[in-house]
């Protein structure tokens, strides 16, 4: 094999990523450090960093600045995308069962509220039907268990539909915010849900700290009032490296 820059820094990558598969490295063990790397392959800095860099980038490998390189550890939880719209303990709002379900693991859940008048993403205007220049009213909130980030969620409406409603207010809504909508002669009557893997924008990248190479999942669901309208959009969006999305079957 050549031994110019190109090819050899695949090659490190190439023999670390067979060693993280095959065991070799397992998931939490440090990596050798840059000068071990170096000499080993008989490597540049420049090569060796770009190997690494190959391999966060494939979600392999995570950098904790001044302590080193380490093979990625699997500690999803799961977020259950059938059961966070049932009537589970008399509610149908989402972080409810989120949260119920995480401390069912032990684990301690909190998300802080924000709320804001508008302009929509594309997507978003896609989904609720808005023309140009039609505004939303968005109730955003970052997931956090134990104090990390897990889960970015955000809920949007029409403005016209809602501006004189409880959701404007930047407070959890006791009961099921969907009965506001009722209230506004819009109760929900069926959803679609969309559902993709995307890497994150800079606002989630924010929120969930999510590190290089890290895709999400986006999971939207979108409630439709009994004129077939579309009312509101709810959005998770989950980051690859701490939730997986899981839909039971055949359970009442």
């Amino acid at each position: 094999m050549a031994r110019n820059e190109g090819s050899l820094y695949r090659r490190v990558a190439d023999d670390l990523r067979r060693k993280i598969e095959t065991g070799q490295l397992q998931p939490g063990n440090e990596l050798p450090s840059e000068r071990m790397l170096i000499g080993s392959y008989k490597a540049s800095r420049n090569t060796v960093r770009k190997a690494l860099d190959l391999l966060i980038n494939e979600g392999l490998v995570s950098s904790h600045q001044g302590k080193g390189y380490f093979v990625r550890q699997d500690n999803t939880l799961p977020y259950y995308g059938r059961r966070l719209e049932t009537k589970l303990m008399g509610s149908s709002e989402i972080y409810q069962v989120w949260e119920a379900d995480l401390r069912e693991l032990g684990r301690e859940p909190r998300g802080d509220l924000n709320v804001s008048s508008t302009e929509p993403p594309a997507d978003i205007a896609r989904m609720l039907r808005l023309d140009e220049g039609q505004g939303v009213i968005a109730r955003k909130r970052t997931r956090l268990v134990d104090d990390q980030p897990y889960a970015f969620d955000a809920t949007y409406y029409p403005y016209a539909l809602v501006e004189n409603s409880r959701l404007l207010g930047a407070v959890d809504i006791p009961g099921d915010p969907d009965e506001v909508l009722a209230e506004l002669g819009h109760k929900l009557k069926r959803y679609d849900d969309e559902v993709r893997a995307r890497m994150p924008n800079p606002e989630e990248e924010r929120a969930l700290r999510v590190p290089p190479g890290t895709p999400v999942t986006e999971l939207a669901r979108i409630g439709y009032d009994q004129a077939d309208t579309p009312v509101r959009v709810h959005l998770a969006v989950l980051p690859g490296d701490r939730l997986r999305l899981v839909y039971e079957h055949g359970r009442e």
